[in-house]
C-alpha cells in the first residue's frame, strides 16, 4: 500500500511547473518562518530540497540570518546523520544526488530540545503520518528523539486520507502545507 502511495504522490509531485513549485514553496515558507516553534529553535535540522520536493532554501537562508544553527543530512550507507553547515558553500553533490555537508563538517552527536526538524516525505495524512522514500532515515535517527518537535512540509498534493503507520514510523507534529 505504501508503495503505491509513494508511486502515485511521486507521479503527481513530478507533474508540478517549477514556477508553481516556487510559489507553493514560498507560501509554506511563510508558514514555516512563522511557526512558534521554529521562531524559538536555536538549531533547525533541515533537509537540502532535491528532485522536486518542497524548496527548503529561504528557510535555510532565514535560519543563518537570525542565527540559529542549522543541520543538513548526510547518508552513510544505510545510516543518516546531521551535520552543522554555514554557508552552502560547505555543500557538495552527495547520495542520491542531493547536496550533503562536505567531510569536514562537524557532526550533531544530540539533538537539544529547543531544535526544531523540517521533514520531507512523499505522503502525509492530516495526522502527521509520514510516507517517505522508503529507506527509513528520518525514523531511524528521529526515533532516537521523540521530543524534538517535527515539522513536515508538503504540498498540497502530497496529502491523503490516511497511511497506515508501522510502530517505527515516526510521526510529524504539524504539516504544513500551502494551504494549511
Amino acid at each position: 500500500m505504501k508503495d503505491k502511495i509513494r508511486e502515485e504522490i511521486l507521479t503527481l509531485r513530478k507533474k508540478i511547473p517549477v514556477e508553481l513549485s516556487e510559489e507553493k514553496s514560498d507560501k509554506i515558507t511563510e508558514k514555516v518562518l512563522s511557526h512558534p516553534r521554529y521562531q524559538k529553535a536555536g538549531m533547525v535540522f533541515c533537509y537540502v530540497d532535491a528532485k522536486g520536493e518542497v524548496k527548503t532554501g529561504k528557510i535555510i537562508e532565514d535560519a543563518w540570518k537570525t542565527g540559529k544553527k542549522i543541520a543538513v543530512p548526510k547518508v552513510h550507507g544505510d545510516i543518516m546523520e546531521f551535520y552543522l553547515v554555514s554557508t552552502y558553500e560547505q555543500l557538495e553533490e552527495g547520495c542520491f544526488g542531493i547536496r550533503e555537508p562536505k567531510d569536514f563538517c562537524e557532526r550533531i552527536n544530540s539533538v537539544s530540545k529547543d531544535a526544531v526538524v523540517i521533514m520531507p516525505g512523499v505522503a502525509f495524512d492530516r495526522n502527521g503520518n509520514r510516507i517517505g522514500y522508503g529507506k527509513g532515515f528520518y525514523d531511524k535517527y528521529f526515533g532516537n528523539y521523540p521530543e524534538v518537535y517535527k515539522i513536515a512540509i508538503a504540498y498540497e498534493i502530497q496529502i491523503v486520507d490516511e497511511i497506515f503507520a508501522d510502530k517505527y514510523d515516526v510521526k510529524a507534529d504539524c504539516v504544513i502545507t500551502e494551504k494549511l
